[in-house]
């Protein structure tokens, strides 16, 4: 069986970019398993209602571009130069 609890925390917010880190604890059969992963939102209303992308009158737009392997640190030094931009 399959089950998988993830708990989102905001940590950093500027310019309405938003920086959220996302811990997960998937079970599979009796092995649990725990990961942390990050994404960077440029677009607080989009994150608050889930949608990571859309297409409008042909236009594709990307809110969310997810950051997995990497610390916390260096993340945050990414979203500092993105919410600068």
């Amino acid at each position: 069986m399959l089950v998988e609890n993830e708990v989102r925390t905001v940590l950093k917010e500027k310019n309405n970019y938003l920086l959220a880190r996302i811990d997960s604890v998937v079970n599979i059969g009796d092995q649990k398993y725990e990961g942390i992963r990050f994404e960077i939102w440029s677009d607080r209303e989009k994150f608050e209602q889930g949608i990571t992308d859309e297409c409008i009158d042909g236009q594709n737009y990307i809110y969310c571009s997810g950051y997995a392997g990497s610390s916390e640190e260096d993340v945050i030094r990414i979203f500092e130069k993105r919410s600068e931009a």
